[in-house]
């Protein structure tokens, strides 16, 4: 009896010694983990320390139990000060405090992490903008310190505001474009209908920039532009609008006007132009400009109706330039009228009787090759002068006869390419497409019909689209796309960069070429701003595995900037002007050795310089030639 017992006690004891070394076992692991924990903490607390984001602890009441370096800096903290008695809540604007106190921690604490944008107050009490993360650490079931990370987003703020900006302003005169004065002007005629308010609508359109642009240079014309939009903004209320509408044009919203008022003012800028002057090679050149104006609301309850009722006053008003004239019902808009059906009529006789003129501007590799010519199309006037596109493409396009003219075009492309194919010739064309392309039933079937008649190389094609017609029509646009790269159509987008929404879009759009809109080329060497972008868009667009083409490259500057910046390709007058296309096919190489020309006596130096500036760019660039000569260059490029 006794033996059992002692036996029994011996195995309780057994039993109590096991449990004692297995929580002594426990309890040497957790120490440790601990150990390690800690060990961890201090390996990587000289990295946290070295880190350029903020870090910190805290406790969810806010109190910062630890702030990295970053962090002490940002808020004025000298080093040998330590971490400080501080509340991460009371370090932010009232807005950021709210929204962690209220949604950022109590979702890290339920959640386990929480991340978004918020802000922290300088040193200098300034709003520093934060991206976020905040996650929570657990102890013993309960949450008894928060972790979080946070970074500076003041260059990304920035950058987003300066594409902002350019999405909505004009590059030269740095007024309002065109899409954004129509949502303004939207705006006001939503507050006329809801509070019986007045107001105006002004078109301007200089009389003569062109014979500016001739005899001095495009510059000149620019200077002439500048100083007309100085003179809208000293004239007009800050509360305006005021908008460089395009080309030669500016509009601008006239608040709580009358049409007496709103006559005022349109006389008082008339005169105010006229008596100003920009000074150009020590000489003073004067402009005046003509102005249309209709009344908001009574001259049209939809920006559409208002901008054709300013256009007809503006009609009336150049017929005797340096005059302002207010819309009014009994104006003679059958002589408009009776212009658009002359132009209509020959648009239909230009297609009939092939009337249409081709033109082609080289673009060029950074090597100064001729990588591919982009057709410009002309119309041949009655006494045989050439009819820029800016004067018959609108009524084209109002009057539905653009569908035609666009099929005309490509089917010529491709018969031109084929021909010179014939001839042991490789020429590469660009062709625009209209805005309105995707709309028409038509085009697809009769490209896929002449690439199949005559079986080009798809390569010697490129097809461009303009960017505004390519997301307003977006689902219509990329099946069309898609259909032609099936037959080894590429396509390339053009005016890219002038549209905020360019970089979402540009993932669902099968484009192999970006053509940079020139507003952000034009004034590169001058405009920080202007560089930074177009570097960005280079290295976006490589990113992608996707070309570069700047256009209206004007200066030798302009191409360095665009070779350093890595841009493949460069088109604008200081590259080669537009010219004649039998003038260009005239002068093709044979096969074999690409697009460019054959040298010959009409080759020249650019026409925005010297012979001394092209043999400077001769030897500052690997380029062979920068610019050809043209026996009678177009007034428009586009």
């Amino acid at each position: 009896m006794l033996i059992v017992i002692l036996a029994g006690a011996l195995g309780v004891s057994i039993v109590v010694l096991v449990s004692l070394l297995a929580w002594q076992r426990v309890k040497i692991h957790r120490l440790q983990r601990e150990q390690t924990r800690r060990r961890g903490a201090e390996l990587a607390e000289p990295i946290v320390e070295a880190m350029t984001d903020v870090a910190a602890t805290f406790k969810p009441s806010g109190e910062i139990i630890y702030l990295n370096k970053a962090g002490r800096r940002m808020l004025g903290i000298p080093d040998s000060h330590g971490t400080p008695q501080l509340n991460l809540v009371e370090c932010c604007p009232p807005w950021a405090s709210r929204l962690l106190t209220e949604e950022a921690i109590p979702a890290a604490i339920a959640e386990g992490s929480w991340s978004g944008e918020t802000a922290i107050l300088d040193n200098s009490g300034k709003e520093v903008p934060l991206s976020q993360v905040i996650v929570s650490q657990h102890s013993r079931g309960n949450v008894e310190v928060l972790s979080t990370i946070a970074r500076d987003i003041r260059e990304k703020r920035l950058l987003e505001s300066e594409l902002l900006h350019v999405a909505t302003h004009d590059s030269l005169t740095n007024l309002l474009n065109r899409r954004r004065f129509e949502e303004e002007l939207d705006q006001q005629i939503v507050e006329s209908k809801r509070y019986g308010s007045k107001g105006a609508v002004l078109f301007l359109d200089i009389d003569g920039l062109k014979p500016v642009n001739d005899s001095l240079g495009h510059l000149a014309g620019d200077q002439v532009l500048l100083m007309i939009a100085s003179v809208l903004r000293r004239e007009l209320r800050e509360s305006e609008v005021i908008s460089r509408w395009g080309g030669d044009e500016f509009a601008a919203i006239v608040l709580h006007s009358d049409e007496d008022t709103a006559q005022s003012v349109a006389e008082r800028l008339l005169k105010a132009i006229r008596e100003e002057a920009v000074i150009v090679n020590g000489e003073a050149v004067h402009t005046t400009v003509s102005i249309g104006v209709a009344m908001i609301p009574d001259d049209g309850s939809t920006v559409e109706e208002l901008l054709v009722s300013a256009d007809l006053a503006l009609y009336q008003a150049k017929a005797r330039r340096n005059f302002a004239c207010v819309y009014s019902s009994n104006l003679d808009s059958q002589t408009k009228m009776n212009d658009q059906r002359v132009w209509e009529q020959r648009i239909r006789e230009g297609l009939e009787k092939d009337r249409f003129v081709l033109y082609g501007q080289p673009i060029r590799d950074m090597k100064g090759e001729i990588y591919r010519y982009e057709l410009l199309l002309r119309l041949l006037g009655d006494d045989g002068d050439i009819v820029a596109p800016g004067i018959f493409l609108p009524t084209a396009e109002r009057s539905g006869l653009i569908h035609a003219v666009d099929r005309w075009v490509v089917k010529r492309a491709i018969s031109l390419i084929a021909d010179q194919r014939e001839l042991g010739r490789d020429l590469r064309l660009s062709v625009n497409l209209s805005g309105k392309a995707f709309a028409d039933p038509e085009l697809l079937p009769l490209l896929q019909t002449e690439m199949e008649r005559t079986k080009i190389n798809p390569d010697n094609l490129v097809l461009e689209i303009t960017e505004s017609a390519a997301i307003s029509d977006l689902h219509n646009a990329s099946q069309f796309m898609r259909s032609l790269n099936e037959l080894g159509l590429k396509f390339a987008i053009d005016d890219f960069g002038v549209g905020f929404s360019s970089f979402f879009y540009l993932k669902r759009l099968p484009v192999d070429y970006l053509k940079i809109d020139g507003s952000f080329i034009r004034n590169l060497p001058r405009d920080a701003t202007d560089q930074h972008l177009v570097r960005s868009m280079v290295e976006l667009a490589r990113g992608l595995n996707k070309k570069t083409i700047a256009e209206f490259v004007g200066d030798l500057e302009t191409v360095k900037l665009l070779r350093d910046y890595g841009v493949d390709y460069v088109q604008g007058y200081f590259v080669g002007e537009p010219r004649s296309i039998w003038d260009i096919l005239a002068r093709l190489k044979p096969s074999g050795t690409g697009v460019a020309e054959t040298t010959g006596a009409t080759d020249g130096a650019a026409t925005v310089s010297n012979g001394t500036e092209r043999e400077e760019s001769l030897s500052a660039l690997p380029v062979r030639t920068f610019a050809l000569k043209p026996d009678g260059a177009p007034a428009s490029t586009s």
